[in-house]
């Protein structure tokens, strides 16, 4: 009797449920239908930056919609990334982040996100190296005589930092050389780029894409690398595990994001654009010249290096008792 009085309560619900989910496969059958935002938490030039223009002109061509990007700058990322987490989950504002979007929630106050939780993973991009970069009067040519200088000079050396992470890198670095320097935090990593190049400070770790620009001009140098090789791009830099500084072999890893909601076929559809584009010629040698190394993957196999990562970086904030920023 009372499944026979629930049975149009279960009929309607059914319905819906049936209406919905087509409607979604629907949706994700025609997507995209109008431009996607791929919103970008740093300044131009930097390595997110590189990557999602030379990915955005293939899939504007394959996908018939315009890929735009949208820059926004500042807390270390966190409003560009806060900005995609309350966008509307329908696969038209996405993100592209990086290790620092999970660095983020460890080293810095600013990150009010979970990215395991406020976000779709959407797909791998690429893994980029990172350096350790130097104005060219600095009298230290390799990490060994970087060293012996901050030891002579403690506290003396000025450290350039975009982001939180690269400050917690800046942190490590002194951690296990015991040196001491000073870390000074810039809301752009690209204007601690211009004052490297210009004298005003010594150091600066940041990207390959980023740094190779700058190198060209002859106004800085390059004293370190990461990766478990020497990378192609500046293969006479000895890398930071041949230098005797295996914890600071930390490469930087790029991947796409979409609002937590967005639908599976949607984000099955957009990963599909992505590493269509990733698997092209002419975006692989974009990427090769700025030093990426493509990998592409699964909205799943993101999902599970997000994880890896996230577990990662929690114990080195650990193990250096790391001040949260």
């Amino acid at each position: 009797m009372i499944l026979k009085k629930n049975l149009p309560r279960l009929s309607s619900l059914l319905a819906t449920l049936l209406f919905s989910t087509m409607s979604i496969i629907a949706t994700a059958q025609t997507y995209p239908t109008k431009p996607i935002t791929v919103v970008v938490p740093y300044g131009p030039g930097t390595g997110n930056d590189i990557i999602a223009r030379i990915i955005a002109q293939k899939v504007s061509e394959t996908s018939g919609q315009p890929m735009v990007i949208d820059n926004r700058a500042g807390a270390n990322g966190n409003i560009g990334a806060d900005y995609v987490a309350r966008a509307q989950p329908d696969g038209y504002t996405v993100l592209i982040a990086s290790t620092s979007s999970v660095v983020n929630q460890f080293v810095t106050k600013d990150s009010r996100l979970d990215i395991a939780k406020d976000f779709t993973p959407v797909g791998l991009i690429g893994s980029l190296r990172n350096v350790l970069m130097a104005n060219q009067a600095l009298p230290a040519n390799s990490m060994k005589e970087l060293i012996a200088l901050a030891k002579e000079k403690p506290g003396q050396l000025n450290f350039a930092s975009g982001s939180a992470a690269t400050h917690f890198v800046g942190m490590i670095l002194k951690f296990v050389a015991k040196i001491d320097f000073t870390i000074i935090d810039y809301k752009l990593t690209t204007t601690g780029m211009t004052d490297v190049a210009s004298g005003r400070v010594e150091l600066l770790w940041t990207t390959t894409a980023s740094a190779l620009s700058l190198v060209d001009t002859g106004k800085v140098k390059l004293l370190g690398v990461t990766g478990p090789k020497r990378s192609t791009v500046v293969p006479t830099i000895p890398t930071m595990i041949e230098s005797g500084y295996p914890e600071l072999d930390i490469s930087i890893d790029f991947f796409f994001l979409a609002p937590a909601g967005t639908p599976a076929p949607v984000v099955a559809k957009l990963n599909r654009e992505i590493v269509t584009a990733l698997n092209t010629k002419e975006v692989k040698e974009k990427l090769a010249s700025a030093g990426v190394e493509a990998n592409g993957g699964s909205p799943e196999a993101l999902a599970q290096y997000i994880q890896a990562d996230m577990a990662r970086w929690a114990r080195l904030v650990k193990e250096t008792h790391y001040k949260v920023q």
